[in-house]
C-alpha cells in the first residue's frame, strides 16, 4: 500500500507480560497508549517513482522511554507490526515504570538482520543488537544507529584498483530507518493509564534518504563517446564517499544523524551486471516512471541525511559533509578517456566522479542526474575531489512519498 493512501496508522494491543515485575525506583507502575501514523508527502523532478510504502516495510519497531531529565533509558520493547492487522493497530504497554519520559519509536535497527550496526556505548564499538533489557539504564545518547560493514570490503577490482595500504572503509547501503517521537513529555503515574493517542500521535518518518542516480552516457557535446562503455559488466559499480558518522535515536533537535562525516568511509552503493537497471519499476513503486531518452540507467540507493542534523538543517551540505558519487563501467579498446589518451587491449575500468554540494533530507528522495561529458579516467578516486569528470545536478528534496529534489551533475 502507497504511503500517500494511507491516512492513520495506530499502534494498539499488546500486553506485555515480562513487564509485570517492572517497577520504578519508588515502585510505582503506570500504562501507555499510542498511536502511530506515516508521514504524507508530495513531485518535481524528471523521474517520477516513488517506493511503496505501508507496515509491511517496518520489520519490527523498538520503543524506548528515557528519563526527561536524565537522559537515561528507563523502559524499553519491541514489537513487531503485522500486515494482516490492516491499516489500523493499537499498542499499549502495561506496567510501565512511573516517571517523566521522552517517548522514541526506532524500526528497522536491528543489528546485522537489517543492514545497520548499533551500539549501547559511545562510538561504534562493539557493536550489539539492542532489546528490550540490554539498553535499559544506558544513557539515551549512547545508542547509535552506524552504517554496516561491508561483508567482505570492497569489490575486488576496486580493491585491486585502489591499491594495498589504502586508508578507505567499505560500507553496505543502510536499511530503511524510521523513528517517531512524542512532542511532550509522557508522564506515567501509578495505577493510572496514560493515553496520547490522540494529544499527541506519533508520526513514523524516515530517518533516512533516498539517492536515485540516474546516468547519461550519450551526451557528446564535449567530444567525447562513451556508448561504448559497459555499465552492466561484473565489475561496474557505484560508489558514495564520505559517510556521516552516526544516526542518534533522541527525540527533536538532540536525535537524528550527526553534523559530523568520515572522508574515508565509502559505501558500495552497488556492484556487478545488475549495478543499473534500464527499464522503469513494474513492483514496489507508484507511480513508476524514472527513464527517458537521455538518462537511461539508474539505481536507488538508500543513504544517510547530510543536511546537518534537525537542530541545523541546511539545503546545501556542509564542505565536509558532502556526498562524492563515483560511478564504473568497463570500457572497450581505444575508448578515449579524459585525458585524451585511448583504453588499451582487452579493454579497462573507467571511472566518473562528482561532488554534490546539495543535501540529502531525511525522508526525501534526491534525484541525481550524471551525464558523462568526459572520458573518464582509469584511477579509482581515493578521496573525493572537486572534478572528477562528472556533472551532478541536484533538484530539490521531496518527502519519499512525493516530491523528489533533483541534482544534475556533469562529470
Amino acid at each position: 500500500m502507497n504511503v500517500s493512501n494511507l491516512a492513520c496508522l495506530a499502534v494498539l494491543a499488546l500486553a506485555l507480560g515480562s513487564c509485570k515485575k517492572e517497577q520504578s525506583e519508588n515502585g510505582g507502575t503506570g500504562s501507555l497508549v499510542t498511536h502511530i501514523v506515516f508521514e504524507r508527502s508530495a513531485t518535481r523532478a524528471s523521474s517520477s517513482a516513488v517506493p511503496q510504502t505501508s507496515w509491511s516495510s517496518i520489520k519490527q519497531v523498538q520503543m524506548f522511554l528515557y528519563d526527561a531529565t536524565s537522559g537515561v533509558i528507563k523502559f524499553s520493547d519491541i514489537f513487531i507490526p503485522s500486515p494482516a492487522s490492516g491499516t489500523s493497530l493499537k499498542q499499549t504497554w502495561p506496567m510501565v515504570p512511573e516517571g517523566e519520559y521522552q517517548l522514541v519509536l526506532v524500526a528497522n535497527a536491528k543489528y546485522r538482520s537489517d543492514s545497520i550496526l548499533t551500539t549501547i556505548v559511545a562510538g561504534n564499538t562493539p557493536a550489539t543488537t539492542w532489546t528490550a533489557m540490554n539498553v535499559r539504564n544506558v544513557a539515551s545518547a549512547n545508542l547509535g544507529i552506524y552504517h554496516l560493514p561491508r561483508s567482505g570490503g570492497f569489490p575486488p577490482p576496486i580493491a585491486t584498483g585502489l591499491g594495498a595500504g589504502h586508508a578507505l572503509k567499505a560500507f553496505s547501503p543502510p536499511s530503511e530507518v524510521f523513528m517517531a517521537y512524542s512532542s511532550s513529555n509522557v508522564k506515567i503515574e501509578s495505577g493510572k493509564m496514560t493515553d496520547i493517542s490522540t494529544s499527541d500521535p506519533l508520526t513514523l518518518k524516515r530517518e533516512v534518504a533516498l539517492m536515485r542516480v540516474r546516468v547519461r552516457v550519450n551526451d557528446k557535446s564535449q567530444g567525447y563517446d562513451n556508448t561504448d562503455v559497459d555499465f552492466a559488466h561484473n565489475d561496474a559499480s557505484i560508489l558514495i564517499y564520505t559517510l556521516p558518522d552516526k544516526i542518534g535515536i533522541r527525540a527533536k533537535d538532540d536525535g537524528g544523524v550527526v553534523t559530523t562525516s568520515d572522508d574515508k568511509s565509502v559505501m558500495v552503493g552497488a556492484s556487478g551486471t545488475a549495478t543499473f537497471f534500464t527499464a522503469d519499476p513494474t513492483t514496489g513503486y507508484n507511480p513508476t516512471k524514472i527513464v527517458d531518452t537521455n538518462f537511461g540507467l539508474w539505481r536507488d540507493i538508500v543513504v544517510f541525511p547530510n543536511n546537518g542534523g534537525r537542530k541545523t538543517p541546511s539545503a546545501t551540505a556542509s564542505a565536509a559533509q558532502r556526498y562524492y558519487v563515483v560511478v564504473t563501467g568497463h570500457a572497450s579498446e581505444n575508448h578515449v578517456l579524459g585525458n585524451q589518451s585511448k583504453v588499451g587491449s582487452g579493454g579497462a575500468l573507467v571511472h566518473w566522479g562528482g561532488l554534490v554540494e546539495a543535501s540529502f533530507e531525511p525522508n526525501t528522495i534526491r534525484e541525481l542526474n550524471l551525464t558523462l561529458t568526459s572520458g573518464g579516467t582509469t584511477g579509482v578516486p581515493s578521496v573525493p575531489a572537486k572534478e572528477g569528470g562528472l556533472t551532478i545536478q541536484v533538484s530539490a528534496p521531496a518527502p519519499w512519498d512525493s516530491n523528489i529534489k533533483v541534482t544534475d551533475l556533469n562529470i
